[in-house]
């Protein structure tokens, strides 16, 4: 019983924490949109453009490990819901279920 009360504790906090990033991504999506559009109006070859792309390139890479941690946090959930539902134990059989938000 201790072992599942651990478990539904590191859970929990697993799902802060995926809240959390993925709000975090959310705004940076939007940041790499800004950034995008601010590089565009720019005009080619300028040193402003050049600048840009190097800060745009730098946030998309930030966006992209976000959201590699939000897909590995949601699959580490997932695959413990499911864990629960296999019936491993009978207490598990009475947990509420994981609402996991899609990325957008």
């Amino acid at each position: 019983m201790t072992l599942m009360v651990a478990k539904e504790e590191e859970m929990g906090r697993d799902l802060e924490h995926l809240q959390f990033a993925e709000v975090r991504t959310a705004r940076a999506r939007e940041r790499v949109n800004y950034l995008s559009k601010l590089r565009d109006a720019s005009a080619n070859g300028t040193p402003e453009r050049l600048q840009a792309e190097t800060v745009l390139a730098n946030f998309e890479a930030i966006h992209q490990s976000m959201e590699q941690f939000c897909h590995r946090m949601r699959k580490k959930l997932i695959r413990y819901q499911l864990g629960i539902r296999s019936g491993a134990d009978v207490m598990s059989q009475r947990m509420t279920p994981i609402h996991i938000m899609p990325m957008m």
